[in-house]
């Protein structure tokens, strides 16, 4: 298995005010390539900066960010523009529906990646639906 993005000791800070926000503090991991990597935490934990780094539309405040064994963090704007119009591809939270599916089925996607057991989702889904008030438009 072979890491096509990789991290050491990643961190970005932001300041507001008198403040320092630490979006992103100490991560190292490895992406494989091939395999399904998700995501995921509550609001606010960092998950859009994390992106924002890995995708080279960011720059680190501290660590190293690795793409096919090249260090993004020592490439210029111009090197960052080119590699991601070639090698990395974005879905933006902004669309977060999917517009092919239904209510019904864009909430149950959701749980599917989440893990949700094939039983539970179709329950889950409905009661998201329900507590939305759009039951009624669940298949719309």
């Amino acid at each position: 298995m072979v890491a096509i993005i990789n991290t050491k000791n990643l961190s970005r800070d932001f300041i507001t005010g008198a403040e320092v926000v630490h979006a992103v503090k100490d991560v190292s991991i490895d992406v494989i390539e091939g395999q399904l990597t998700i995501l995921r935490g509550r609001s606010g934990s960092g998950k859009t900066t994390l992106i924002n780094l890995l995708g080279a539309m960011d720059m680190p405040s501290n660590g190293e960010i690795y793409f096919n064994d090249k260090d993004i963090t020592k490439m210029s704007q111009k090197q960052r523009d080119e590699l991601r119009r070639k090698n990395i591809g974005f879905v933006f939270q902004s669309g977060a529906l999917i517009s092919s599916l239904t209510a019904y089925e864009n909430i149950e996607f959701g749980l599917r990646i989440a893990g949700y057991a094939r039983k539970e989702r179709g329950k889950r889904t409905d009661e998201c639906l329900e507590m939305v008030g759009l039951s009624k438009r669940k298949m719309h």
